[in-house]
């Protein structure tokens, strides 16, 4: 967890570039920018100060950044971290992918494709995914393997879902957990390929 203070960030005594203090006991992490920079010389110890008090009060809201936990935010709130990052091209808006997905909530699963024969076919840019896993497959290259934490307004809302065969329901305000890859890059004719039940109709390309 990071701790920012508002209304100028504190600066290190004699510190001529930008510094991290982390707090042992809490592991909050305050970036301080140099002197040269502005904002209020503090000590180090003062710096541990300001961080537990943070803590103490569930911390200071701040510009969005990269936590402890490799996750990053996005200006949506979705949370991603990249597992692996593959070598294929990425694709653009109107090009056909084909990925792969688990969806968790509390850890049971309600969507897994990792365990199916075929893969999803989706067409970048058409948004009839969750909203959530089409943010994160825009930024997406072929081979990529994200983990993502999605919250409600781009997940299942304020209605969540209803249970259904092998799958358990989903409250209204859930946060959900995703793990996402893209496996292919199948084409871009964008008006011949048609996806029809998760395969590609070979008789409409021709």
């Amino acid at each position: 967890m990071a701790a920012f203070i508002p209304s100028g960030l504190p600066v290190l005594r004699g510190a001529r570039a930008p510094a991290t203090v982390v707090c042992p006991a809490t592991r909050l992490r305050m970036a301080a920018p140099a002197a040269a920079g502005g904002g209020t010389l503090v000590s180090r110890r003062r710096a541990l100060e300001l961080m537990a008090f943070a803590a103490a009060t569930g911390g200071l809201l701040a510009s969005p950044v990269q936590a402890a936990d490799d996750f990053t935010t996005t200006a949506s709130g979705l949370k991603y971290k990249v597992v692996k990052k593959g070598t294929g091209p990425k694709p653009v808006e109107g090009d056909l992918v084909t990925i792969r997905f688990k969806g968790e909530y509390n850890g049971v699963a309600f969507d897994d494709l990792f365990k199916v024969e075929e893969p999803y076919f989706y067409r970048i840019g058409s948004g009839n995914i969750l909203k959530g896993v089409s943010e994160s497959v825009d930024m997406m290259s072929v081979g990529d393997v994200y983990q993502l934490s999605i919250p409600p307004a781009l997940a299942f809302g304020s209605k969540g879902r209803r249970a259904s065969a092998g799958k358990p329901s989903i409250p209204p305000g859930a946060y959900v957990d995703y793990t996402v890859e893209m496996t292919g890059l199948p084409g871009k004719q964008e008006e011949l390929l048609e996806v029809t039940g998760g395969t590609i109709d070979d008789e409409d390309a021709e």
